[in-house]
C-alpha cells in the first residue's frame, strides 16, 4: 500500500506552509513565556501581551484565524508525510509503515501513562494529533539516516 500523493518536491511545500503557520500561531505563547522568564515572575502567572502594551496576533488575527493556523499548520505536516522520497522503493515503505506503527504505539503507551499519573488530565485532539505527526517524522528521519 503506498499513500504517497504528492510529488518529491510536495515535502518542501509542506515544510514552508508548517513554518509560516506555526510560527504565525505560536508566537503568542513564546512572547508570553519569554516575558514571564524576563521579568522573573512565579510560575503560572497569567501574562498578557495586551497588558503590557505588547502587540498580540490573537487580538490582530482573532481567535478563528488562529484556529485556522493551526490547522494549517497539522496540513503541511500531513503534506509533507504523504510527499514521495526522491528514491521510493520497498525499503522505504517498510521503513515509513514501522514509523508509523512506532509513533502509534508510542503516542498510546505516553497518553495512557499520562492519564494514569494525573487522572483529571485532559488531552485535545490538537495535543494528540501533533504528537503522533511529529513522532512519526522523527522516527522516519531516524531510521532513513540509520540505512
Amino acid at each position: 500500500m503506498n499513500l504517497q500523493i504528492f510529488p518529491n518536491w510536495g515535502k518542501k511545500v509542506g515544510v514552508a506552509i508548517y513554518i509560516l503557520f506555526f510560527g504565525l500561531e505560536a508566537r503568542d505563547p513564546f512572547m508570553e513565556g519569554w516575558y514571564v522568564a524576563e521579568y522573573k515572575l512565579p510560575f503560572g502567572t497569567n501574562f498578557s501581551l495586551k497588558e503590557h502594551g505588547l502587540f498580540s496576533f490573537q487580538e490582530y488575527f482573532g481567535d478563528n484565524l488562529m484556529l485556522l493556523f493551526g490547522t494549517l499548520t497539522f496540513v503541511g505536516m500531513l503534506i509533507y508525510m504523504l510527499s514521495k522520497e526522491k528514491v521510493e522503493d520497498d525499503f522505504i515503505n517498510k521503513l515509513r509503515l514501522e514509523s508509523y506503527q512506532l509513533s502509534f504505539i508510542g503516542v498510546a503507551i505516553l497518553g495512557l501513562v499520562l492519564h494514569l499519573l494525573s487522572l483529571d488530565a485532559e488531552f485535545g485532539l490538537e495535543t494528540i494529533l501533533s504528537l503522533l505527526l511529529g513522532a512519526y517524522l522523527i522516527i522516519f528521519a531516524i531510521k532513513k539516516r540509520s540505512i
